[in-house]
């Protein structure tokens, strides 16, 4: 599944891993988690666009970010 996943999100890891995004240094394991967590798409559209993003628990892509960096 991890290797699936890298492989959706190629772009964003060779773009934003090393970057801070809202806050948040971006991780090749917190992007993986994120996007295991709340969707590959989800997390896409977050990096490229920002705004206020939330699971079904309230919890955003930066604590998941923080959590597995």
């Amino acid at each position: 599944w991890v290797t699936i996943l890298k492989g959706y999100l190629d772009d964003e890891l060779e773009l934003y891993v090393g970057e801070t995004v809202n806050g948040v240094r971006i991780t090749t394991n917190g992007l993986i988690a994120a996007a295991h967590l709340m969707g590959h798409g989800t997390i896409k559209n977050w990096l490229e666009h920002g705004g206020d993003v939330a699971d079904a628990f309230g919890t955003t892509p930066e604590e998941y970010l923080k959590m597995f960096a």
